[in-house]
């Protein structure tokens, strides 16, 4: 069960490091993606079980890789454990009772992006099988974004601004990698437009508790944008707008009626009309080398 979500993991970690590769150049925030995904025994409810699937020789190690990135050119593996980052030895404190291991995988993903950010050419020291080993990560920018699994059995997607969270239960009802990327990049979206802060501080100037009417307005606009800037993100990573949108219908088909209707989404037929418009707006579009501008992040001014 274990290695199964962390199989979802690396499925949405390759899927999510595309998108937001192949968008960068659009994205206002930046960062150097390594294309991993790493992970905390202390995540895990039973240690002993967990050390038995992963091996963790160090607390925080590599749990899988984005196949053709950064992390993976560079040779390292998975269930490889860290242990340095550049001139720094690591040194992974006890879990204080109660907290769980996304405390200090934060930690460390902070440390990571610091160190990152001033040397592009970052040396890592990991732990394989008992033996220190030293690779030098170059990582290029990309859209920044973390993108994970929430492991539940509900049909939920969400974007909390620096993270994408697909359910499991949707992760796998997107049989093909098209499917899930579609999902993704509706929320990726919503990232790289900053809906989150848009909601947050409309929400503060008008009061919490007050025009709820205009706060189901303020997310069907960000629900649109989504869908929109969505269509754009999946063009520029290569994916096919007929792949898209058929996966939407069936989607709608199959689960779409279990769906609140509140105000905040429009319904599913016009979500689609929406997508389909984009489709044929960036089939008429000009391209260089098979990346189209999106609309929504034009800077306007001088």
């Amino acid at each position: 069960a274990y290695r199964a979500l962390v199989a979802q993991d690396a499925r949405l970690a390759s899927v999510g490091y595309k998108l937001a590769a192949a968008n960068a150049e659009y994205c206002a925030r930046k960062e150097r993606n390594p294309g991993w995904v790493i992970h905390d025994i202390a995540q895990y409810p039973d240690a002993k079980v967990a050390k038995a699937a992963f091996g963790f020789e160090q607390l925080v190690q590599i749990a899988a890789l984005v196949p053709g990135g950064p992390a993976d050119k560079a040779g390292i593996l998975a269930d490889d454990g860290f242990i340095g980052l550049d001139e720094a030895t690591l040194y992974w404190p006890a879990m204080p009772v109660g907290k769980t291991g996304y405390e200090r995988l934060a930690s460390f993903k902070q440390l990571f992006a610091e160190r990152m950010a001033v040397k592009p050419g970052l040396p890592v020291k990991l732990l394989r099988r008992g033996n220190a080993y030293e690779k030098v990560l170059v990582a290029p920018l990309v859209c920044a974004s973390d993108f994970q699994i929430d492991p539940s059995e509900n049909f939920n997607a969400g974007a909390q601004g620096d993270m994408v969270s697909v359910s499991s239960a949707l992760t796998e009802y997107a049989a093909e990698d098209g499917e899930l990327a579609a999902i993704t990049a509706h929320e990726l979206a919503h990232n790289i437009l900053g809906h989150r802060a848009r909601l947050d501080a409309a929400k503060v100037k008008r009061g919490i508790g007050r025009s709820f009417g205009k706060s189901r307005k303020a997310i069907l606009q960000t629900e649109i944008e989504a869908d929109q800037l969505s269509m754009w993100l999946l063009a520029n990573a290569g994916y096919q707008a007929a792949g898209t949108i058929a996966f939407w219908q069936r989607y709608h088909r199959e689960r779409g009626g279990s769906l609140l209707s509140d105000g905040t989404h429009l319904r599913w037929s016009q979500r689609i009309a929406i997508m389909q418009e984009q489709a044929d707006l960036i089939a008429a579009t000009p391209h260089i080398g098979g990346k189209r501008t999106p609309p929504l992040l034009v800077i306007s001014g001088p």
